[in-house]
């Protein structure tokens, strides 16, 4: 957490550490009693640490008639069991009107999300949600050094940009630990990183698929054909991560 303060280069001053109570979501009518029950269960505390606008990072609000970027919110949740992150993630932006960077303590592990979302045109809540992205135990990665450098010169045309570069770079690091070459995906848009992701996991999907079906082939012939196939997939997917590279 202290590192994206420093990237962020937020000063001392506009730190809040402000606790958000978790009687806010038990209250709250928009969330069902399974949702409830997830903040109860696996959540210990939750605090807004800092908010970004334009007066803490020097870059403009944005809003139209679909999206609303006036701060970003930064919030820490200590967990007490860690797993649903995914879920608490969707909870906590249906929630927080700001668009949410969320890190997520258990233990020594620190998991990142990020999440996209638009505006409710009926109500105008800033709470649709589109997608997420959770990155777990995040100090783990290998090209963590060249994430947080990129970090320092995400897009600052308003804060919309700023959030979406945001979310392409950390994109960009899930993704290096199967590229293993945060530099060129870091130079890619982010339709561009889901594009790879999405060809990345067919692949791997297949891979696994044909993993496990050979443990229960007892036919010989029939294990020669899988561990064929199997090869191929492997093959498809070094040449894919080498074209990636050369890009």
């Amino acid at each position: 957490m202290n590192n994206f303060i420093e990237v962020f280069d937020i000063h001392e001053k506009y730190i809040l550490n402000q606790t958000i109570f978790k009687k806010y979501f038990y209250d709250a009518d928009a969330l069902k009693k399974p949702e409830k029950n997830i903040i109860k269960k696996y959540i210990d505390n939750i605090k807004l640490v800092t908010l970004l606008k334009p007066e803490t990072i020097k870059t403009p609000s944005y809003e139209d008639e679909n999206v609303k970027y006036l701060e970003i919110a930064l919030i820490e949740i200590n967990l007490l069991k860690n797993d649903k992150l995914e879920e608490i993630t969707k909870i906590l932006n249906k929630m927080v009107q700001y668009p949410i960077a969320l890190f997520f303590l258990y233990e020594e592990s620190v998991t990142f999300s990020l999440c996209e979302k638009r505006l409710d045109k009926v109500t105008n809540n800033n709470n649709i949600i589109e997608n997420t992205l959770v990155i777990e135990n995040i100090n783990n990665y290998s090209k963590l050094e060249e994430y947080y450098i990129s970090l320092m010169y995400l897009n600052n045309m308003n804060l919309y940009k700023y959030y979406l570069d945001l979310y392409a770079k950390t994109y960009a690091l899930k993704l290096s630990k199967e590229v293993a070459d945060f530099g060129s995906l870091a130079s890619k848009k982010l339709d561009g990183l889901k594009e790879i992701n999405e060809r990345i996991e067919n692949i791997n999907n297949s891979i696994l698929t044909l993993k496990n079906k050979i443990k229960k082939e007892d036919a010989i012939n029939r294990r020669i054909d899988l561990n064929v196939r199997l090869k191929r997939e492997e093959k498809k997917k070094i040449k894919l991560i080498e074209k990636i590279r050369g890009e």
